[in-house]
């Protein structure tokens, strides 16, 4: 009882006792991989060529891992196989810069991992993953200082800023 809010992605359904969610924004997914990957080169790619590569998931049960094996199934494929399962995104990060692997992470990672120089390249697939929601939960029935809904205001404010960004585009390869 000592946190007041929490900012984050959840997954769908959000069914939590206790617990409600207000969604800020739709974060879209981007699958990725570093620059001098082979998967880079392509112009166009299919789920069915990317089933066999090297993948970077979070456990599938999590909120990253679920999109992957669902959009797979949506095309008929199986989900593909994950030969590193972490949450760490700088793992992710230094994997897919330094070999052959591809993952799933919000568009707002690849800004970040990218502000500096191109390391990852959103690759283009033929079919989009579903956005994550990003949204404040707090505890149903209880009152929120005046601190936290101050946070909450401004949290309000920058989810409609980025929103309104050019580079964020949902269903781009940004």
């Amino acid at each position: 009882r000592k946190v007041d809010l929490m900012l984050g992605r959840i997954a769908r359904p959000f069914n939590e006792d206790g617990l409600a969610a207000e969604i800020l924004y739709e974060e879209p997914l981007r699958v990725v991989a570093g620059v001098q990957s082979r998967w880079a080169k392509r112009r166009k790619l299919s789920f069915a060529e990317l089933a066999g590569a090297r993948w970077i998931l979070t456990p599938p049960t999590e909120v990253l891992g679920s999109p992957v094996a669902a959009t797979f199934r949506a095309q008929g494929l199986e989900p593909p196989r994950a030969n590193v399962l972490s949450f760490s995104f700088h793992l992710r990060n230094h994997l897919l810069t330094h070999s052959d692997f591809v993952s799933l992470i919000p568009a707002s990672m690849l800004r970040h991992f990218n502000a500096q120089q191109t390391v990852l390249k959103a690759l283009p697939i033929d079919a989009e993953f579903a956005p994550l929601p990003v949204a404040i939960i707090t505890r149903k029935n209880q009152t929120l200082s005046p601190e936290a809904q101050l946070f909450i205001e401004c949290a309000r404010d920058l989810a409609g800023a980025i929103t309104k960004a050019p580079e964020f585009k949902p269903g781009t390869g940004r």
